[in-house]
Order: structure tokens, then C-alpha cells, then sequence
């Protein structure tokens, strides 16, 4: 006979854990007075049937029974019509057998109550199993155990956020790279390979302006020197072509005398037309 004094369906939904995934491992057999007939696993949410006694899970009751909707009889001796109630006392030891952590195959070596593997391994208790697979929540998408999730967001997450050494921006790691392309504190050397060495790259028009390897006109471009030189090799230029600058400088004077000329002539022209206009508006 079942005694309802045994059971209450709240209280035992409390004290029964939720198994879920592989099995436990117990360190020791569990007695055969508290494994299901049915799954022949250690019994979840313990039930006993009113015709023949037996101890059942009961998903594996209600699974059984599904089956046999139109008699419900007993999946264990096919009583007809039978009834199963809750059966607290066994939950109770079940709950103190000692069971090995789930994560023993990733090196956990803890051994625990069955009533606190669960919590034991649970994603979300951040005192947990340090063997407990986790996914990085800074949303790298990388899967490691607890125990090295610590050095992986300080040292290796590409989301972590770093500080760039040259101009304090901080910024995630993984920006880190593109940030470097346009930082203004950012050292650089010389585009031109001078040898003044390097420069933040915020400096670098300045330098440009002294740059002795930069590409500079020569003075007597407008009359008509080509030639391209740097800063670096200018005066020696200038030393050098010295003749040929003057040469220059007298081809562009004639050309120059020439056109002043003709503007000079052009201009007598408009002045002798303006008078003659002014004459004829006087005559009138």
C-alpha cells in the first residue's frame, strides 16, 4: 500500500536535481533497491506503482504508460489500471550518494553529493566547476573551460579592449592594427629614407619642409630649368649650373623684352584710336 505520508510533489521537485547530458558517475554502485527497472539508471523523480511495488522513474512511467494508452497497465507486471505516486524517501539517498564530476574527462577531480553535481557544473554559477566549457562573453565565439577564460580575456580575446601605447585611444584588439595605420603619435620613418631617423607620424609635414631627401623646384624653373633634385643636392646644383642658369635667365629676359614690346607697341595703337574717337565726338 502506498503511504501519501511519505510524498509531497513539491517538496520532491525541490530536492531532485536536474540531470541533464551524460549520466552521473557514482563512485560507488548504487544499491539495486534505487535503480529503474525500466532505464536501469539510478531513479529521477522516484515513483512507485500500487500493484506490484515497484520503484520507477517517472519519465520512464510516463513513457511506458504513453504506450498503452488504451489499458494503462503497469509497464512492469501489465496491472491494469494501476497508480503510481511520488516516493520521497529514495530521492533523499539518492541525493547523498557521491557521484564524480561530469568534467572529470576535461581533469576535474572533485567528488560531490548527486544533489550538487548540477549546480556544481552549471554554466551560470560563476563559483562553479573550473572545468566547465564556456563560451566567451565578450563575443569571440571561443569555447574554453572556466579556468582559463580569466587569462583568455585579459591576453587573447580579440574583443578585449587595449589602450594604444602611443596615443592612450582605447579600443578593442582587434581594431588595434587598422587604428595604427592612422594614429598621429604612431612612430614612423622618413617616407624618403633620410637619415634623421624616426617621427611620429603627426611630424611629418614639418619634416617634409627640411626633408633633405624631398624632391624640390629649382629656383630658375620659370626660365626653364627641368632638372629634378632634392634639397639635399640643390646648392651643388645651383653651383654647377651655374652658366647655364644665367644663359637661361637672358633667353627669358629677350623673350620677355619682345613681348613687352609688342604690348608697348599694341598699347600706342589703342591710344591713338582712343584720340581719334574723342576727336570725332568733339566734332558733333
Amino acid at each position: 500500500m502506498i503511504s501519501s505520508d511519505d510524498v509531497s510533489e513539491e517538496e520532491l521537485e525541490n530536492e531532485t536535481p536536474s540531470i541533464s547530458e551524460a549520466p552521473a558517475e557514482f563512485v560507488e554502485n548504487p544499491p539495486d533497491d534505487l535503480i529503474c527497472q525500466i532505464c536501469c539508471y539510478v531513479l529521477r523523480e522516484p515513483h512507485v506503482t500500487d500493484c506490484c511495488g515497484q520503484h520507477l522513474c517517472k519519465s520512464c512511467l510516463d513513457s511506458s504508460v504513453n504506450l498503452f494508452t488504451s489499458i494503462k497497465a503497469c509497464p512492469y507486471c501489465r496491472e491494469n489500471n494501476f497508480k503510481h505516486l511520488i516516493y520521497k524517501p529514495y530521492q533523499r539517498k539518492i541525493n547523498e550518494l557521491m557521484v564524480y564530476c561530469k568534467n572529470k574527462s576535461q581533469g576535474c577531480s572533485d567528488i560531490l553529493k548527486f544533489k550538487d553535481l548540477e549546480q556544481h557544473v552549471a554554466k551560470a554559477n560563476k563559483a562553479g566547476c573550473l572545468y566547465t566549457t564556456l563560451e566567451c562573453p565578450s563575443g569571440c565565439y571561443t569555447e574554453l573551460l572556466r579556468k582559463d577564460m580569466d587569462e583568455h580575456l585579459k591576453e587573447a580575446c580579440p574583443n578585449r579592449y587595449v589602450t594604444c601605447e602611443h596615443c592612450d585611444e582605447e579600443m578593442m584588439w582587434r581594431d588595434l592594427e587598422d587604428h595604427y595605420d592612422g594614429c598621429g603619435k604612431y612612430p614612423v620613418l622618413c617616407p624618403r629614407s633620410c637619415a634623421d631617423g624616426m617621427f611620429i607620424r603627426e611630424q611629418l609635414a614639418e619634416h617634409e619642409k627640411q626633408c633633405p631627401n624631398m624632391v624640390v623646384e629649382c629656383p630658375f624653373q620659370e626660365a626653364g630649368c627641368s632638372d629634378e633634385i632634392t634639397r639635399a643636392q640643390l646648392t651643388n646644383h645651383l653651383e654647377s649650373n651655374m652658366a647655364d642658369h644665367l644663359g637661361k635667365l637672358m633667353t627669358a629676359y629677350s623673350q620677355l623684352k619682345c613681348e613687352f614690346q609688342s604690348l608697348k607697341i599694341n598699347y600706342e595703337k589703342i591710344q591713338t584710336m582712343e584720340n581719334i574717337f574723342h576727336l570725332m565726338l568733339k566734332k558733333k
